[in-house]
């Protein structure tokens, strides 16, 4: 006997699909929606799950509609406009001034928020709304007014303003440090296999991970030592000043952890990547000279 299917499970998946079905690629989509390609094929793969067919051929650099994703296509793109169209006729009629920021959690907590108050006075009475998420794939950037976002400095159609470079280190409390008779300038990249690891699983987004850092300096270890998963990076912060383990910083994240002398840094193992953290809003942005302002702002000493 059929049994329908709620479909509210997919309804992220519908809206990447239609983005993937409109840039004719995965990597223009991935490029248009702010995630990695990796998250949007998995978004693909699931509704094809979902629906039990297959939505789209994969040739070499192209890709191809089977005939259910001509339907698909078809019926999302009228269901998506129509919404589109009605929540822009809504919104015209609504008098609130409100601009939205999207970040992840740990970005929000050790930057955005410090900084909140100059951009509520360069817009006295708005409606100032921060949207964190620790999915990239969650966020929804086409909602938001700023989105900090991690990478190149290249998406189309969008001003990116340059934040800060992307410099990581290790950092541990200085009771780790003596619990295991270590001075900190003594330290040395081999240390850090005999001593606990504390992570959130970055990997997927492009973001440094253990392995990256001792790929970078060359340390020696059949298998890394044990990680202690913690659900995010404020948090990682949080057991690395309580001793549990060790650390990656990103600089400009970490500096209150570092001046307090909560967190050491371990010397001798920055890693710069060549990418950099960077707010994003539209190059036709109504506010864009507020927006410029305070993030000139922000970057001054």
């Amino acid at each position: 006997m059929y049994k329908r299917k709620s479909i509210q499970s997919v309804l992220k998946a519908l809206y990447v699909f239609e983005a993937v079905a409109r840039e004719q690629s995965f990597t223009r989509a991935a490029h248009h929606l702010g995630m990695p390609q990796p998250s949007v094929s998995r978004f693909i793969a699931n509704l094809e799950s979902f629906i039990g067919t297959p939505l789209i051929h994969r040739r070499h650099n192209r890709i191809e509609m089977t005939p259910a994703g001509d339907e698909l296509v078809k019926a999302t793109e009228l269901g998506l406009g129509h919404i589109r169209a009605v929540v822009e006729t809504l919104m015209r009629g609504q008098t609130i001034d409100r601009l939205s920021i999207v970040c992840t959690h740990g970005f929000a907590h050790m930057w955005v928020l410090p900084r909140m108050e100059p951009l509520r006075a360069l817009l006295p009475g708005w409606d100032i709304r921060l949207n964190t998420s620790d999915q990239p794939q969650d966020a929804d950037f086409d909602d938001a007014d700023i989105v900090i976002r991690f990478g190149s400095g290249d998406w189309a159609g969008m001003h990116a303003s340059l934040l800060f470079e992307e410099e990581v280190f290790p950092v541990c409390a200085p009771a780790l440090l003596s619990a295991n008779r270590l001075q900190q300038e003594m330290v040395q990249p081999g240390d850090l296999s005999a001593l606990p690891l504390i992570a959130q699983d970055f990997g997927e987004f492009g973001w440094v991970s253990w392995s990256d850092l001792f790929r970078a300096f060359g340390i020696k270890c059949e298998q890394l030592p044990e990680i202690h998963p913690v659900p995010s990076y404020h948090f990682i912060l949080q057991a690395a000043t309580e001793g549990k383990g060790v650390a990656l910083a990103w600089a400009h994240l970490t500096e209150p952890y570092l001046s307090n002398g909560w967190l050491v840094e371990l010397p001798n193992m920055r890693l710069s990547t060549g990418k950099a953290y960077y707010a994003t809003f539209a190059t036709d942005h109504p506010q864009k000279e507020a927006i410029t302002r305070w993030l000139t702002a922000c970057r001054m000493p």
